[in-house]
């Protein structure tokens, strides 16, 4: 495993999992805990945004969790899905949902390449990204990032 270092963090990946064990990623279909980090998988631009406040705000509910609960909860996914960072959990609380929707919420507002702020724009598609960044993926992939519909 190529060891990422997450400069919002100050720190690699390895040492993320070693501080926050609750950040190895998980097989949603075993439950098998895997040797990376799913905070990997948030695009870098909301990681800048507002990814060590995120990580601050999960692991102050993740230690109200009792034992039971903490070998219990797990995040089996996360993806960039109709502009929105969505991160998906097994076994949760009220208050983890509330901090996971607020991220949500604050991903709308951030670009995902570079965490600028930004509105959301799209051509069919949702593209949560800054004027320049969106500019540059457009100058780069064509026009909507060369996405086809079956009607073209």
């Amino acid at each position: 495993m190529e060891d990422i270092y997450f400069p919002e963090l100050g720190m690699s990946e390895k040492e993320l999992m070693k501080k926050l064990p609750f950040t190895k990623a998980t097989n949603g279909a075993t439950g098998k805990t895997l040797d990376f980090s799913w905070y990997g998988k948030i695009p870098k631009g909301w990681r800048i945004a507002f990814g060590k406040e995120m990580l601050t705000e999960m692991a102050a509910e993740y230690k109200n969790f009792t034992r039971h609960d903490r070998k219990e909860w797990r995040v089996t996914g996360v993806m960039e899905k109709y502009g929105e960072l969505r991160i998906y959990t097994g076994m949760t609380t009220p208050k983890m949902d509330d901090i996971l929707e607020k991220y949500t919420s604050l991903s709308h507002k951030r670009c995902l390449e570079c965490g600028k702020p930004c509105v959301q724009r799209g051509d069919g598609w949702i593209y949560t990204m800054c004027e320049d960044c969106y500019e540059d993926m457009v100058e780069r992939l064509g026009h909507g990032a060369g996405i086809r519909t079956p009607f073209d």
